[in-house]
């Protein structure tokens, strides 16, 4: 919009001032826009069921270090289940979702201090630059990582509340 204004086309302002019926507005042609899961907003408040669905063996969990997704050699994400727990127990948890199947999604933050040569998911993969695994992962695993990624980052640089100072801490599920 602002390039097109920069050369006196007025013609893209008027189309987004008009009448939006005629165009699509998918979210699945937005990169990074799509839905693959469902957001499953209404468990984020419940945590027995949060923590139930965390400890199913169908769990799907993902892990993230300082931003860095856990890549498998190939670059896809390595996917973890109900070990994560023990393999990482003071990680921070924020609940993705449901997949289409209905199982519980998940992304940890392992924090800085987590060491992954010595810990008990040595050897599955590493953590890698984002923007450098990205096109070697899935739609879904994109947009998964991406999301986490933005969470947890907005959460690390926004500790205290910007009104009255206090330490912020991580609610419904890390959506808050």
């Amino acid at each position: 919009y602002i390039a097109n204004r920069k050369r006196g086309d007025k013609g893209r302002h008027a189309a987004r001032s008009g009448d939006m019926t005629s165009h699509n507005n998918n979210s699945e042609f937005i990169p990074l826009g799509s839905r693959p899961i469902d957001r499953a907003g209404h468990h984020r408040s419940d945590e027995a069921w949060l923590t139930a669905a965390y400890q199913r063996d169908d769990v799907l969990i993902l892990v993230v270090q300082k931003g860095l997704p856990l890549i498998t050699p190939e670059g896809g994400l390595v996917w973890l289940g109900p070990e994560a727990a023990k393999a990482a127990p003071d990680a921070r948890r924020l609940f993705m979702g449901l997949d289409k199947n209905g199982t519980p999604v998940f992304a940890i933050d392992v924090g800085d201090g987590f060491d992954l040569e010595t810990s008990l998911i040595a050897g599955l993969g590493e953590f890698a630059d984002f923007r450098m695994a990205m096109s070697r992962m899935s739609e879904l695993e994109l947009n998964l990582a991406s999301t986490a990624r933005s969470i947890f980052e907005w959460h690390k640089s926004h500790r205290f509340c910007a009104k009255c100072g206090t330490e912020s801490e991580m609610e419904e599920a890390g959506w808050k």
